[in-house]
């Protein structure tokens, strides 16, 4: 080889060196030619996680990965940035798809994604059913049998089917509504006799007091406008009662008999919050107290005067105060002491697992309200509202599946729906049944449905 040609060949490697170095130095950067674009730009990635897992991820028809076995997850890279059709599928599972933006430098995320089964089984759990009550005890709910001569609570596990009877009352009377204890320990029956409601505590456990006899309220005198378990004591109870033309806030001890010392008069509507008592009275002033011997500290004041024959209720989300004023829902501001109107009508509300949103229906329509900034995509403040659908039938039942998924029934159908409002919001149908009630059983991943006196229970929807 002659030095000429040497020379010749060391330019040329030199020549390819310095063309392709900096184009593989580029290309492991993510940078791409965008031939529609004509131009340089650098990818993103889509990053997704689906449950169940082994589902197929298809990327504008044409690019298509498995999410992984152990975590259900799959990362997309070197994307266009631009907008991209997105479907995940699995055989036996209804799919979901949604049109995503894609930017550069970045990746997108959807990792909330629950496919859930195309037609899931339900079986019969037991019949014969009057009233069934969702309860604070895992996988378990609280119904109400009724025989030809009697009425009785029940326990039932809805994993196991397994039926314990808490309670058997042979008087003509109507169960109106019962109530759980802070410690899960007790709860409180509420029965309909005549034209008044009577209360008693259920001890559920064998050798307390109220537990082989419930312990009556009667005591604490006809009529009672409401009643708690003391947030401060087992044996102690809250209640407001009219005395000369004013609700009275009191607390009593059912075990002993004894009505103790008022809290305040004047009261419009309470409720305990942990460790908190918190009552709205009538100048419209919301207060609270964490222990009977502290001060009462005001929370905050209604935006303009109580109004006549209207009802009102506090709730709690966390930390987080609701007044609902009929329909209209009030956000409470306790720093700034003031109360915001957030829904004007809101028929169901229901917190998600994690506290951080509050799911709304007005009758028709479904909407999220975000109790705290989201840090997961797609982001949010605190307050931010998002509409989610809208139906021409009435929303009965509204509860979560998980901090991302909503459960309800309109008229006859079961639906599941995602919180997700990226571009096309997702819906699976699950069921259908007449005049459901809908109970969602958390460590089981299943769905009780109570329709007609029987109650059925799917198999799990979220593997």
């Amino acid at each position: 080889m002659t030095k000429r040609t040497r020379t010749l060949l060391f330019l040329s490697l030199l020549l390819l060196f310095a063309v392709f170095t900096p184009s593989l130095i580029l290309y492991s950067q993510g940078y791409r030619i965008d031939w529609k674009l004509k131009r340089l730009v650098q990818t993103g990635a889509l990053y997704v996680k689906v449950v169940p897992t082994r589902t197929t991820v298809v990327v504008d028809e044409k690019t298509s990965k498995t999410t992984d076995f152990f975590f259900g997850s799959a990362l997309l890279g070197n994307l266009f940035p631009a907008s991209h059709r997105i479907q995940i599928s699995k055989e036996g599972y209804q799919p979901w798809a949604k049109q995503l933006d894609v930017q550069e430098k970045q990746v997108t995320d959807a990792k909330n994604i629950i496919l859930f089964p195309e037609n899931p089984e339900f079986s019969t759990a037991t019949d014969h059913i009057q009233q069934a009550w969702k309860t604070p005890k895992k996988n378990t709910l609280l119904l109400q049998k009724n025989t030809s001569t009697f009425w009785k609570l029940v326990l039932l596990n809805t994993e196991t089917l397994r039926e314990e009877t808490i309670f058997t009352s042979k008087v003509k009377e109507t169960l109106w509504d019962v109530q759980w204890s802070p410690d899960l320990t007790q709860i409180i029956l509420q029965v309909v006799r005549g034209e008044d409601i009577h209360s008693s505590v259920l001890a559920l456990e064998k050798g307390r007091p109220c537990s082989d006899t419930p312990c009556s309220l009667d005591f604490l005198g006809q009529p009672l406008d409401s009643v708690v378990f003391s947030p401060g004591a087992k044996d102690r109870v809250i209640f407001s009662k009219y005395a000369r033309n004013s609700a009275v806030l009191r607390e009593a001890d059912f075990a002993q008999k004894e009505i103790l010392a008022p809290f305040t008069n004047n009261v419009i509507t309470f409720a305990t919050q942990g460790s908190k008592l918190i009552w709205l009275e009538n100048s419209g002033k919301l207060w609270q107290k964490d222990a009977p011997q502290n001060q009462a500290l005001l929370v905050s004041s209604l935006p303009s005067p109580l109004k006549e024959e209207t009802e009102y209720s506090i709730h709690s989300i966390g930390d987080i105060l609701f007044l609902k004023e009929g329909a209209r829902l009030l956000w409470v501001d306790t720093k700034e002491k003031s109360m915001k109107e957030v829904f004007s009508q809101a028929q169901i509300i229901e917190g998600s697992p994690d506290q951080k949103k509050l799911a709304v229906s007005n009758g028709s329509e479904i909407w999220v309200l975000y109790l705290q900034d989201s840090q997961d995509q797609p982001y949010h403040k605190t307050q931010d509202k998002v509409f989610l659908t809208r139906l021409s039938k009435n929303i009965d039942n509204l509860s979560w599946i998980s901090s991302h998924y909503l459960v309800f029934s309109a008229d006859t159908d079961i639906q599941t729906i995602e919180v997700d409002e990226r571009d096309v919001i997702n819906t699976s149908r699950l069921a259908q049944f007449p005049d459901p009630r809908l109970f969602w059983q958390e460590t089981s991943k299943a769905l009780a449905v109570l329709s007609q006196g029987n109650l059925y229970i799917s198999e799990a929807l979220v593997q």
